[in-house]
């Protein structure tokens, strides 16, 4: 989560390696490096938008970013359709 942090354009610090913030982040990427990268950076354009220069949990629950699993039942649903 450190790395991650570095490369994130915010001005201030988010925590992303404390255990509650960790706790979100894996469970909404599922535990995959790449999903982790499309949420945080979903998380980093809502804080932005929101005139924040730090991700906060809120940013990680309430961004455009669906879970692959989510995607998968998706793509599921529309192949049986």
């Amino acid at each position: 989560m450190a790395s991650f942090e570095t490369v994130i354009p915010l001005r201030g610090p988010s925590g992303l390696g404390l255990p509650a913030l960790r706790r979100v982040i894996v469970e909404r990427s599922e535990g995959l490096i790449g999903e982790m990268h499309q949420l945080l950076s979903s998380a980093a354009a809502r804080a932005l938008t929101e005139v924040r220069e730090r991700i906060e949990r809120e940013d990680l629950l309430g961004c455009l970013f669906q879970a692959p699993s989510y995607r998968r039942q998706m793509m599921e649903r529309e192949l049986r359709a």
